[in-house]
């Protein structure tokens, strides 16, 4: 059933269990919200602040997020084309940053792509979320993890491209991204 805020007592430990891939949930406090999944004990570190710094260099960085871990929600080689298309439609200079755990598959899946780093992954998933958020537009899977990392994202002219289903519910996609 639906809990309303107000009913549960100020201060109080809550544990939220679910899947919130709707922005309709916390649409009233984006902002403060994008601040506060900005801190972590790592930002400041030398690396991380340099890799920010190799994605910021570039004019027109875009995350690319492949999922492999679970075959039934396997994008095809299809898809990344068609998101590829409308990135290049709209973009010139662009970098593609790949973020995937499997990264062989991707780099033979994506043999036609220029002008791209492939991100090995960290041991801290945080750190890779935060570097996908430094990015200025999104190609995404079905994926909680990329939904997050796209949602992120601050540039407030940023081109978010996700499948059209294989998520959880139809407002799982703010309205302004693309639907590939």
């Amino acid at each position: 059933s639906d809990i309303d805020s107000k009913d549960i007592p100020e201060n109080s430990i809550v544990l939220l269990d679910g899947y919130f891939q709707t922005e309709k949930y916390f649409e009233s406090i984006s902002d403060s919200l994008r601040k506060e999944l900005n801190h972590c004990s790592f930002c400041s570190s030398e690396s991380f602040a340099s890799a920010v710094d190799s994605i910021h260099s570039k004019e027109n960085p875009i995350c690319v997020g492949i999922r492999r871990d679970n075959v039934s929600f396997c994008l095809s080689e299809e898809y990344y084309r068609k998101a590829f298309g409308v990135i290049d439609s709209v973009c010139s200079n662009k970098h593609y940053y790949i973020f995937t755990l499997d990264i062989n598959w991707a780099k033979n899946m994506l043999n036609f792509l220029k002008d791209c780093t492939f991100i090995e992954p960290s041991e801290f998933p945080a750190y890779d979320l935060l570097l996908m958020k430094s990015c200025k537009h999104f190609i995404i899977p079905n994926s909680t993890y990329f939904w997050w990392g796209a949602w992120m994202g601050s540039d407030k002219n940023k081109i978010v491209i996700a499948p059209n289903n294989g998520w959880g519910n139809e407002f799982t996609i703010p309205s302004y991204w693309v639907k590939v």
